[in-house]
């Protein structure tokens, strides 16, 4: 229903004069805001969208770099997410962070356990996708999978600002975020980049048949 409007924030890239920040996010998010109209906003804080506003200080790094990073972050755990065997919930999602970011080449072994997932959250994880099917090697050959996959950065409207009570995290300076329970509206959204071949390919497919 959306398609057309998708396609054509692609065709617009990031080069609006109206920005507001950016929001590093998955092709999978942009699928479903193709669909409903409403960029969803799940994950380790249901209801949050975090934002990284122009307005941020380029120390280390410039908002659309720190918005990349969200972004290929996000591709992954988004992609690993579709083939879960069941509904994750916020900790199921919490976790997931912690594995899409954990430095693993292959299955978690005990110093892993040790030195990379101190709080369980990972082994937590697995242990649930095992009970319902989806084995460790599974989960390996997902992660390998997901390395291709490297996310979509979109341009927010200066609107924002005014619509939403932004909000911030104790000591993390370099973000905002605002809470949208039901996703965010298209209309806040003046711009979509993809940073990978793989969300280039499927947004360009996307413009072709609208």
């Amino acid at each position: 229903m959306y398609e057309k409007k998708v396609a054509e924030l692609f065709e617009a890239g990031l080069d609006s004069e109206d920005v507001f920040g950016y929001h590093g996010t998955s092709i999978e998010a942009m699928q479903k805001l193709a669909e409903t109209g409403r960029l969803p906003n799940g994950g380790r804080h249901p209801g949050r969208l975090y934002i990284v506003p122009m307005s941020n200080k380029p120390k280390p790094f410039t908002p659309r770099e720190d918005a990349e990073s969200y972004a290929d972050w996000n591709a992954k755990k988004h992609f690993i997410r579709s083939y879960l065997p069941f509904e994750p919930t916020a900790e199921d999602m919490e976790n997931l962070s912690e594995y899409c970011s954990s430095n693993m080449g292959g299955k978690m072994r005990e110093v892993d356990y040790q030195i990379l997932d101190a709080k369980g959250e990972i082994r937590r994880l697995i242990e649930k996708c095992e009970k319902n099917g989806l084995g460790e090697d599974q989960l390996v050959k997902l992660r390998r999978k997901a390395k291709s996959r490297k996310g979509v950065i979109i341009a927010l409207s200066n609107s924002l600002s005014s619509d939403f009570e932004l909000k911030s995290q104790e000591n993390v300076p370099k973000e905002c975020y605002i809470e949208v329970p039901d996703g965010l509206p298209i209309e806040y959204v003046t711009g979509i980049e993809p940073v990978g071949q793989y969300e280039w390919d499927a947004l360009a497919k996307m413009q072709k048949k609208t």
